[in-house]
């Protein structure tokens, strides 16, 4: 309310040993069914869940609350700055609002594809990484979105980070250890511990042989 921005938190599930994924990109499931059910209450709470076009191409995600009765559903966003995602995803028909948010990269056909699927497509500026995040939040701020919970993947959270745009992160570990090979995060310009943001511990809880950890910037 104050900047015009969501609240954005970003959602990890990983390793004791820090993967997103073993080496042959296998990530389901890191956690227990009890913790993923808490993200489908969080996805409740939430007005808009973000996830990158990687995520929509490996996982094929609904992004829908499931397991919890649900009397709505948040929009669903994806980020694909050059057209990857196909129009026959899942998360194009799972009911309530998807948004494809874009760059002027895509090709008209693949947006016309989306629109014909149900989604609303967001144009938006290029960055370095690709969709100009800062640029998707205030457009959903606009839309009246004032919290934003960020799923994945590795590129997306890398970029978030990167840009320094997360507000509050959920780390939900798993007690696995996968070694060398699997995904993690990639570059966010932190050269030296100097650089690295430190983040406030808020909450640590328990939740079937997993941990979640929640940290406020």
């Amino acid at each position: 309310r104050r900047t015009g921005r969501p609240l954005v938190t970003l959602k990890l599930a990983l390793t004791l040993d820090g993967r997103m994924a073993a080496r042959d990109g296998s990530a389901r499931w890191i956690t227990s069914e009890t913790t993923r059910t808490m993200v489908h209450a969080a996805r409740l709470r939430a007005d808009a869940i973000v996830v990158g076009a990687g995520s929509v191409l490996h996982d094929d995600p609904q992004l829908t609350v499931r397991h919890i009765p649900a009397a709505r559903q948040p929009r669903r966003v994806f980020v694909d700055a050059t057209g990857r995602v196909s129009a026959d995803a899942a998360i194009f028909g799972a009911g309530g609002q998807t948004i494809a948010a874009v760059t002027d990269r895509v090709p008209h056909e693949v947006r016309t594809a989306w629109k014909e699927a149900g989604a609303e497509v967001m144009v938006l500026p290029a960055s370095a990484r690709g969709v100009d995040l800062a640029a998707l939040l205030d457009e959903l701020g606009r839309a009246g979105c004032l919290d934003v919970l960020c799923e994945g993947g590795a590129r997306l959270a890398s970029s978030l980070l990167g840009e320094d745009l997360v507000d509050r992160l959920e780390i939900h570990y798993g007690p696995r250890i996968v070694g060398r090979g699997g995904p993690d995060l990639g570059d966010i310009g932190v050269r030296s511990l100097r650089d690295a943001r430190a983040w406030n511990l808020i909450e640590l809880q328990r939740s079937d042989g997993d941990i979640r950890a929640t940290f406020e910037r």
